[in-house]
């Protein structure tokens, strides 16, 4: 890590249970907003709250595009942007989980410039964004109603492009959203597969952030709060409606976002990103799939000294001094996997030792796989994927 290093956070954040009353102040100067959301939440009280605060500032009904799935396409984004265009919308505002808070950064982009979503992806052959993301971009709003991907105060996204099943990034501090509404309330309703998964992804968000060649001071004080927070996950399987153990979900999942989106990610995301555009599997879920093996390769590369700061920000106390720092972290996360019942395996979704070679040189090729503490070979990556076959 160098002498001088840069951190950006320019979204203003409320927290807590209300925080959507505060939609009202800030849509007064809005026209035409575009509610960027999944079919299956339009029903939710909180939904039908937002709708009703918009049509009084507004004077008119918002525009609603509900097509969002999970890990969407650019097909998606270029639909949705149509809508926008049709309307002459002038707020994009996400509602959802990470694919529909990166779906209106997409729909953002594109409501004013030209071309496809993909254009404006990072091309590894180049090295940088196929075309920068410079301007003429609408205001985004997020409103998570989940607790995992921190995309509420990310400027970046995630596109999956149909052609070759890659899912491609953008990236620009001008896809930042403006605002976001945190309500821990609005995640209760989730079912607990999709909690477990994202807030496994908020977790590891914060590690890798922690271990990145990129890591510093302040990345690491937000990723070692955010892995702190993480710990309620299993108060929250047990008791969905605790709304404290889910404010410090949701905070997790901030917290993660504020310090990847500074330092990058790693292995663990790398693959998830292979294996939710080659198979379609649900982000989080992926993570969860290879998090185990991944910890073990790349806890190689940190010393003790650190691994012990993972260790403090854990909240269980069972650590004894001379013990091992990368044995005790690595068995506690496998122990929280094991008792959240996350032990699926990749040939559960039809995937076999064939297929090992392409995912790995994917993975290897991968943005997320830059800032990685090991620079992996396709081998490497191979032998820790016959780990979870």
């Amino acid at each position: 890590m160098g002498n001088v290093f840069s951190y950006f956070a320019p979204t203003r954040i409320f927290y807590g249970k209300g925080a959507l009353k505060n939609l009202e102040e800030y849509s007064q100067v809005w026209k035409r907003p575009l509610l960027v959301t999944f079919k299956e939440l339009i029903d939710f009280d909180f939904f039908q709250k937002i709708i009703k605060i918009l049509k009084s500032s507004t004077k008119t009904d918002p525009i609603i595009f509900s097509e969002v799935k999970e890990n969407p396409s650019s097909e998606l984004i270029m639909s949705g942007a149509d809508v926008a265009n049709y309307n002459d919308v002038d707020v994009v505002i996400g509602i959802g989980g990470g694919s529909a808070i990166d779906s209106a950064k997409g729909i953002a982009i594109m409501k004013n410039n030209k071309g496809d979503i993909l254009d404006y992806c990072f091309d590894p052959k180049l090295g940088r964004l196929r075309t920068e993301i410079t301007s003429n971009i609408l205001p985004i709003i997020a409103i998570p109603t989940t607790a995992g991907t921190g995309s509420e105060v990310t400027w970046g996204g995630v596109i999956s492009n149909p052609k070759n099943k890659i899912k491609e990034v953008f990236v620009s501090p001008d896809v930042a959203p403006s605002l976001a509404l945190v309500d821990p309330a609005l995640t209760v309703s989730l079912p607990s597969s999709i909690t477990i998964y994202t807030g496994i992804d908020a977790l590891t968000q914060c590690i890798e952030s922690f271990i990145s060649k990129n890591h510093h001071p302040i990345s690491d004080t937000l990723a070692l709060e955010g892995i702190k927070r993480a710990s309620s996950l299993p108060l929250v399987i047990k008791n969905p409606d605790d709304l404290e153990a889910r404010l410090n979900m949701s905070i997790s999942a901030t917290l993660s976002g504020m310090a990847m989106i500074n330092t990058g990610v790693g292995a663990a995301h790398a693959l998830a990103m292979v294996l939710g555009g080659q198979y379609n599997i649900p982000h989080g879920l992926a993570i969860s799939l290879v998090l185990r093996e991944v910890l073990k390769y790349n806890f190689g590369a940190i010393d003790e000294t650190r691994l012990s700061l993972l260790v403090g920000a854990w909240t269980d106390r069972s650590f004894k001094s001379g013990s091992s720092a990368r044995d005790w972290f690595i068995n506690n996360i496998e122990r929280l996997l094991d008792d959240l019942g996350v032990n699926t395996r990749l040939n559960e979704f039809g995937i076999e030792q064939s297929e090992l070679r392409k995912i790995a040189s994917l993975a290897c090729q991968h943005f997320d796989m830059v800032p990685n503490p090991r620079t992996p070979t396709v081998e490497d990556i191979i032998g820790l994927l016959e780990k979870i076959l």
